[in-house]
């Protein structure tokens, strides 16, 4: 196939949950979908590895019954957070610990089934949008092709580059207040660190989650302070000075693989415009705090289905609209809560308040949980549009 040649009902750039889950939706309502990203899958991504029961939702919502246990995921049954001066413990209603590399995978092959075509290792960009379709530059090493397409959906997350120099979708300035993610995985850990268990250790230099996922290896991911981190020089240093005031076990980190983002936190200006629409993290990000990240990617992905199958077939402004509005209330509130929280563990005074608060009234946390991880349920289609899938069509 000569992916040039071919005018793609949709182009999605991005392969991880929110990517995925609109390429398999979008295929799965009979759309030509092109679905591209720039590294070579399977990946590891900076993520704690948590799946909410929200997320577990939306994969029952999506036809993926089943998906996470046939990988071997592991339940999830409690938070356990810990700070300098106490400890408390949450019970999870749902939840799973799955490497993001086994999960991305299983979410592009079930988007390759339905009858997406997938494309590693390639960067894309947007070049133009026009009344009738996109234009996009891919780049696989050193080949470059331009494709057509009804609707770009742009899915590459906190550092995806396809819509720079487009000022339209330029980010906001959040440099101000927002930490960077920091992750790696350690193959042996003390037994301490139970399977089934999200260990939360928190300290004036951020805060950092570990679980166990489907190998049994620990999962480790961290919100630090960049002045912390430049200060303490590097970010194994950061996260184990972080679990020495909270008295948890020490880790070998020194020699681990780790990984980086940029700053957690992050706006754009806009998240959608002519035939392009923006979902995922690369639409907005609050810093997570027990997995609802993806769940708010799935969501998205799943959310713009409908929106992007009417701006295939009949593209008008209002469209635009309609999809920012509807990200504003799916995922307004639950991302105001997370910035809460994560706002509150960054003074000591509130965090001491808050861990002893949940040691004597666990119910309270568990309460927030049960909010931040509850379905995303149903919403008003704007369309139930089906397409006839087609090869090719003409120039």
């Amino acid at each position: 196939m000569n992916i040039a040649e071919q005018l793609w009902d949709v182009v999605v750039v991005g392969a991880g949950p929110a990517g995925a889950m609109a390429a398999l939706s979008l295929a799965e309502r009979g759309a030509t979908v092109l679905l591209v990203d720039r590294a070579e899958f399977p990946r590891p991504k900076v993520c704690g590895c948590c799946l909410s029961g929200a997320a577990l939702a939306e994969l029952d919502a999506a036809h993926l019954h089943g998906l996470v246990e046939e990988l071997g995921a592991i339940p999830l049954d409690d938070l356990r957070l810990y700070v300098s001066n106490g400890r408390a413990r949450l019970r999870l209603t749902k939840g799973a610990g799955l490497s993001r590399a086994a999960f991305d995978m299983a979410l592009v092959q079930q988007a390759i089934q339905r009858g997406t075509t997938f494309l590693s290792g390639t960067s894309a960009r947007l070049i133009s949008t026009h009344s009738d379709e996109v234009h996009v530059k891919l780049r696989r090493g050193s080949e470059t092709h331009n494709v057509r397409a009804r609707v770009m959906l742009a899915a590459d997350g906190l550092s995806g580059t396809s819509l720079n120099g487009d000022e339209r979708f330029a980010k906001r300035d959040i440099a101000g207040y927002s930490l960077i993610g920091a992750n790696t995985i350690v193959n042996a850990a003390p037994t301490f660190y139970e399977p089934g268990s999200i260990f939360m250790a928190c300290d004036d230099g951020g805060y950092v989650g570990l679980v166990r996922i489907e190998d049994g290896r620990l999962d480790i991911a961290a919100a630090l302070n960049p002045d912390y981190v430049r200060r303490i020089r590097s970010p194994a240093a950061a996260v184990a000075g972080i679990l020495k005031a909270a008295g948890l076990p020490p880790l070998a980190l020194e020699q681990s693989d780790w990984h980086g983002t940029p700053y957690l936190t992050s706006r754009r200006k806009c998240l959608a415009a002519q035939r392009v629409f923006v979902i995922g993290d690369a639409a907005g990000y609050v810093e997570p705090f027990t997995g609802e990240g993806i769940a708010w990617a799935l969501a998205s992905g799943r959310c713009v289905t409908d929106v992007a199958c009417e701006a295939v077939s009949n593209w008008r402004p209002e469209l635009a609209n309609a999809w920012v509005r509807r990200h504003r209330r799916l995922l307004g509130g639950r991302q105001r809560i997370c910035r809460w929280i994560t706002l509150g563990l960054r003074r000591p005074r509130t965090r001491r308040l808050a861990v002893q608060a949940l040691a004597v009234w666990p119910r309270l946390g568990e309460t927030i949980a049960h909010i931040l991880h509850r379905p995303f349920g149903q919403y008003s289609p704007l369309s139930e549009r089906t397409f006839t899938p087609i090869a090719a069509y003409d120039s």
